[in-house]
């Protein structure tokens, strides 16, 4: 059993690092939300849900099952995909304004 000090020491810790971890995700999400698209902004959810599955894997202390790995793995891949079509077309237009400040 934890004495009063060691329990208090942990609460005061896990509020610390609750409160520094959201102000400092919800920075980084502004952050994220000025400089990208809003199509590619919102695919940062889907790293809510693949962090989010694997804590709860490493909390359960067992590997995910091969439906849950291959729908992660999808998710993952649509993000990798989405972002793969931003950057063709921002590296698209960028070309189509070099082209036009040359003529």
């Amino acid at each position: 059993m934890a004495s009063v000090s060691e329990a208090t020491r942990f609460v005061v810790w896990a509020l610390v690092m609750g409160l520094a971890g959201s102000w400092f995700a919800t920075w980084c999400w502004v952050v994220a939300s000025r400089r990208l698209p809003l199509a590619l902004a919102a695919q940062l959810i889907v790293a809510e849900t693949v962090f989010g599955l694997a804590y709860g894997f490493m909390f359960e202390g067992r590997p995910p099952s091969p439906p849950e790995a291959i729908g992660a793995i999808m998710q993952v891949a649509g993000v990798c995909s989405a972002i793969a079509v931003f950057s063709k077309s921002c590296a698209l237009s960028s070309l189509s304004r070099k082209s036009v400040a040359q003529v």
